[in-house]
């Protein structure tokens, strides 16, 4: 009887463990997504920290900390909508190429996580629009059907001449900071890139879903001689 207590006890016991493993990784555990030491960049240096405490002013470390708690499985909306006070409205996300602007309003309800928020600190370098810095994320979960991009939380970006919503805006800097997403290169199977035009900040890895069209695109025929 006794051995069938310890046994029953064991069996629960691993059951607990396992439960909290689950529970690690469903909320988005950096450990097995991004390896932080191997981050890298083709001119300054970089480095990649987890989020600490107090590491930002008191509002944007909510977001942040907010954001890195949502359920694993949220879009980027229904994560910004846990964070959100009431008469907040989503943030409109930008999304930019080396070019320049590429789209000016993001579906958030379209892309989902791949990291968690991190901080990116650029030293030695001055990125510009002009002389931006290629930052190369080492990523285990990325897969051919995903399609990348950079969330970045951007402090005094260059705004060219645009157009949002039929309104013109002239060019002009942010005072303050914004979200926007960067397109990312695929440098190998688990390695993606993007250009930073500032020294860094809160940054995640985010994806969207391809389309069966995209997925197409990126394939290879190979024709037998």
């Amino acid at each position: 009887m006794k051995k069938m207590r310890k046994a029953a006890a064991g069996i629960a016991a691993a059951a607990v463990v396992m439960s909290m493993s689950m529970n690690t990784l469903a909320a988005g555990s950096i450990v097995g997504s991004i390896d932080m030491t191997k981050v890298e960049s083709d001119k300054g240096k970089v480095e990649l920290k987890a989020i600490e405490p107090e590491m930002f002013e008191e509002e944007l470390q909510e977001i942040i900390e907010g954001l890195n708690k949502a359920p694993a499985e949220a879009t980027l909306k229904e994560a910004f909508e846990l964070v959100l006070k009431e008469g907040e409205e989503l943030p409109k996300i930008e999304l930019f190429s080396v070019e320049g602007l590429e789209k000016e309003d993001i579906d958030l309800d379209e892309l989902k996580f791949l990291s968690p928020v991190m901080n990116l600190e650029i030293t030695e370098a001055e990125p510009t629009e002009e002389d931006p810095v290629k930052v190369t994320f080492v990523a285990n979960n990325v897969t051919d059907d995903i399609e990348v991009y950079v969330l970045h939380y951007c402090i005094g970006h260059k705004f060219p001449e645009h157009i949002v919503d039929g309104k013109v805006y002239k060019e002009h800097i942010s005072e303050e900071g914004i979200w926007e997403l960067l397109e990312t290169e695929l440098e190998s199977e688990n390695e993606v890139s993007a250009y930073f035009h500032s020294a860094g900040g809160p940054v995640a890895l985010v994806y969207m879903e391809k389309t069966e069209e995209e997925e197409g695109e990126t394939d290879t025929t190979e024709v037998a001689p």
